[in-house]
């Protein structure tokens, strides 16, 4: 690029060139964990993400949990792992900078690691999580195809406040 200055005298004088060079910002995105995850405390939870340049290359990408850098890969594919992860609610972020110092950031992923957590996947009470407080009462208690199933027997007209609509 050059500039050039004419006088009133239409004297003309024409500047140094200089390179001008347009940067487009680098694109990046969490793929995994999904946005409001669950994971069982202390979790070790792999954050991965995709990044690109349309008008050159990743350089790196940056993990954060809130302000917190969680760390930093350097090479496709991006993935880092979140390691001891007490309970508690977090916003992760992926930040991307390209060759030519570009950076962007992602939407933010909520991730949960409860203090308390059942994902109800092997089909049968852990005796660690749940109790039966009135081992006689007439209430079954099972856990089936991911669920907690409380079945109140027809003949129960009420349990803990919930009415049998078969009596």
């Amino acid at each position: 690029l050059t500039a050039k200055a004419t006088d009133n005298n239409n004297a003309v004088t024409t500047s140094s060139a200089v390179s001008v060079t347009s940067n487009a910002p680098p694109t990046v995105s969490i793929t995994s964990p999904a946005n409001n995850a669950i994971f069982a405390a202390p979790a070790n939870i792999t954050i991965n993400a995709t990044a690109s340049d349309a008008d050159g290359t990743i350089s790196a990408v940056e993990f954060y949990q809130g302000t917190t850098l969680v760390g930093t890969d350097l090479t496709s594919p991006f993935s880092v792992t979140w390691n001891n992860v007490v309970a508690g609610s977090y916003l992760l972020t992926a930040r991307a900078t390209d060759n030519r110092g570009a950076i962007t950031t992602s939407a933010l992923v909520a991730v949960t690691t409860p203090a308390f957590f059942d994902d109800f996947n092997d089909n049968s009470l852990d005796a660690g999580k749940w109790t039966v407080q009135t081992p006689a009462s007439p209430v079954v208690v099972s856990e089936q195809s991911q669920q907690l199933r409380i079945t109140v027997p027809g003949s129960t007209a009420s349990y803990n406040g919930v009415r049998s609509n078969s009596s």
